[in-house]
């Protein structure tokens, strides 16, 4: 499993998302970047204040499962 390092959220030219950093055992950071929007479909949190919610979603198995499948788009 990996480990959420650090959890920020941004809001960019409308654009808002958590920009979520994951650890690996070997120490390797995984930086990914999910829209407000998509959490809001896979009812994690409904605004930008979520941040508790959003890292034990991204803690659990369910949310690392996404992640590392949006890491993997994304490397492509």
């Amino acid at each position: 499993m990996l480990k959420v390092d650090n959890i920020y959220a941004h809001n960019i030219f409308g654009m808002r998302f958590f920009e979520i950093r994951l650890v690996d055992k070997q120490g390797y950071i995984k930086t990914i970047n999910v829209n407000l929007s998509k959490l809001k479909e896979l009812n994690v949190t409904k605004s930008m204040n979520g941040f508790k919610k959003v890292r034990s979603w991204a803690e659990s198995e369910l949310g690392q499962n996404f992640l590392l499948s949006e890491a993997n788009k994304t490397e492509r």
